[in-house]
């Protein structure tokens, strides 16, 4: 049996989350539910100030385990931030809050997400410049106006796709945007490029599978280039498989000088509510593609 990695030290702080603006346009039910990438951004933040010697250019086995909603007038939320450290020297981070069982009154706490980081990250290879710019087979377009009018329907703050979105059976190919500097700087950059390469799987996925999805894991996350408020970026979703209920992409974004910023590998999108009707995007174009 293969040896896991011991813990040597577990730490729990109380972390107030503290709900700007810009995350009232991010809600899914009628609830505004806390983004994926604004986790990653809040335990990154948390961690390196408990841990300055992690690396944030490289983030493993990234869980999203259950959504945080938030009612709509919502200014902070108590959570708890856990840091397990490794004797291998890798460090978890864990964002919990707790809840009050209606049963029997007693207060567990609920795990809401998890990652890794490492003091030594890993060399990862990066695809060929030339095979980010494109995508074989039958392409069709998808308007960014349609995308957040019926697609994937949330605020001015998270609608950061900025041109049509081509695909095709291998996957997606847009502009996005690093969006406006509404949001507290970060480690890992704005999120707005990679919450917008969700909403292109997401697209995808509604398109292509019927299914209507949203992030739950990923499984690597390399910074290269921390993106920026403001710039555009070109995202490429690559569909890698689907397994019962799950999609999973990989996902590159350049940026305006044509270098790779980040990739996100082995993203999970998982179903979370039934397709009603399949979208009616327009006719498919014979061909390839490239996006300028």
């Amino acid at each position: 049996m293969e040896n896991l990695p011991k813990i040597i030290d577990e730490t729990q702080w109380p972390l107030e989350i503290k709900i700007h603006d810009p995350l009232r346009d991010h809600t899914f039910q009628g609830r505004i539910v806390l983004p994926a990438v604004e986790t990653m951004q809040l335990l990154a933040h948390a961690t390196k100030s408990r841990v300055p010697d992690i690396h944030t250019s490289l983030i493993q086995d990234i869980r999203f385990t259950k959504f945080l909603f938030m009612d709509a007038d919502t200014k902070t939320v108590d959570a708890v931030h856990e840091v397990r450290v490794f004797d291998d020297g890798t460090v978890r981070s864990r964002l919990l809050t707790t809840f009050k069982s209606k049963k029997n009154s007693i207060t567990r706490p609920q795990e809401h997400a998890q990652l890794l980081w490492t003091r030594n990250p890993e060399t990862t290879p990066l695809p060929p410049y030339d095979s980010l710019l494109g995508l074989e087979g039958i392409g069709l377009e998808v308007p960014a106006q349609k995308i957040y009018q019926d697609l994937v329907p949330f605020g001015p703050a998270y609608q950061n796709i900025t041109s049509p979105l081509l695909m095709t059976g291998e996957g997606g190919l847009c502009s996005v945007s690093g969006g406006v500097d509404t949001l507290p700087a970060g480690p890992l950059g704005s999120p707005f490029p990679l919450d917008a390469s969700f909403h292109a799987a997401s697209v995808w996925g509604q398109h292509f599978m019927g299914l209507i999805t949203f992030p739950v894991a990923i499984k690597k996350r390399l910074i290269l280039q921390p993106t920026v408020f403001g710039k555009t970026y070109l995202c490429k979703t690559i569909f890698i498989k689907k397994e019962s209920d799950s999609l999973f992409f990989d996902i590159w974004i350049l940026g305006p000088d044509g270098n790779i910023c980040e990739g996100a590998l082995g993203v999970q999108m998982k179903k979370v509510a039934p397709l009603d009707s399949q979208p009616q995007p327009p006719m498919p174009q014979e061909g390839k593609k490239d996006l300028e």
